[in-house]
């Protein structure tokens, strides 16, 4: 889990990033490119997003969730921003306050008048991501509504069906809609490895006819790892 989370925080920060080149700065180093712009101008909420992101990365929390704070205060329909600080306020198990800005971004990403195939792949990352907080955090119905949006987006998405088929088993303890789901991820992608981890739950789910007798569902891919 702790793995794919941040698999997922890391695509979203390279679909997110613009160029680092500022001024005519040919330097390598990001963080100098972003002060600067910084020192520039210090209204420029992306540049404090990222260098705040860039932080978070080296650990260094506490000025992370500063310029974040900062970013949201210049500009509080920038969405990134919000993705961004909710990450930090979930690791600080600040949850409460990590669900609000989670919610904001996505708050924010329905303002936009259109997505591109980028800015798309970007928000079901995102939605990944809050979809997995969520089950972390036992709101499984909000869990769901994510894997939902997902699908309403694209619905060939293999992932948001596996969750769905551990959402349907686990939680609903539907066993024919999980099925019907861990199904449809083999009718995806028949040799993939998400086909794999999807018959495996089958075969579990065939084997273990009540579905209250798995307290953690990510047994489901244990064969098949590496």
């Amino acid at each position: 889990m702790k793995r794919r989370v941040a698999g997922i925080m890391s695509s979203i920060l390279m679909l997110t990033s613009l160029s680092f080149a500022a001024g005519g700065d040919t330097s390598d180093e990001p963080e100098g490119v972003l002060k600067k712009r910084i020192s520039l101008n210090q209204n420029d909420y992306i540049a404090l997003t990222e260098l705040g992101w860039l932080y978070q990365e080296r650990g260094d929390r506490k000025n992370a969730l500063r310029l974040l704070k900062t970013a949201v205060r210049i500009a509080p329909d920038y969405s990134i921003a919000h993705l961004y600080l909710g990450r930090i306020y979930y690791l600080e198990r600040d949850y409460d306050s990590a669900i609000s800005e989670l919610g904001l971004f996505k708050e924010k990403m329905r303002l936009l008048p259109k997505m591109d195939d980028k800015t798309k792949k970007m928000y079901m990352n995102a939605l990944y991501y809050l979809s997995e907080v969520y089950f972390t955090l036992e709101m499984y119905e909000k869990a769901k509504a994510e894997a939902d949006e997902i699908l309403e987006i694209d619905p060939k998405e293999q992932d948001a069906y596996y969750l769905m088929g551990v959402y349907y088993y686990k939680y609903e303890h539907s066993r024919s809609k999980a099925y019907q789901s861990f199904n449809k991820v083999i009718e995806l992608g028949p040799d993939g490895h998400l086909a794999k981890y999807a018959r495996y739950a089958i075969e579990f789910m065939r084997n273990n006819p009540d579905s209250r007798f798995a307290p953690d569902f990510s047994f489901i891919d244990q064969e098949y790892r590496d």
